[in-house]
């Protein structure tokens, strides 16, 4: 499983246009360079690699779900993969 995060966004609207924006503008990794979890490649492009890929770490993703929290601090959004 993975999880991508928008954390004390102003609106629900700017979690699912701007912070999605900024996840999928992350672009994939060059191409020959290893990109797994906590290498500096992953930390550049990994919001862009959970949501592109079917598959990171020998896992296939098939289903996401989302979820949204609306407190003091603004909206955070989640957005969980299996």
């Amino acid at each position: 499983s993975a999880q991508n995060e928008c954390p004390r966004w102003p609106s629900v609207d700017a979690t699912t246009s701007r912070c999605m924006d900024q996840m999928w503008a992350e672009g994939p990794p060059p191409p020959g360079v290893p990109c797994g979890g906590g290498t500096q490649c992953f930390l550049d492009h990994g919001h862009f690699i959970t949501m592109s890929s079917p598959e990171h770490n020998g896992r296939a993703y098939a289903r996401v779900a989302c979820g949204f929290y609306e407190g003091d601090n603004g909206v955070w959004a989640i957005q969980n993969f299996r």
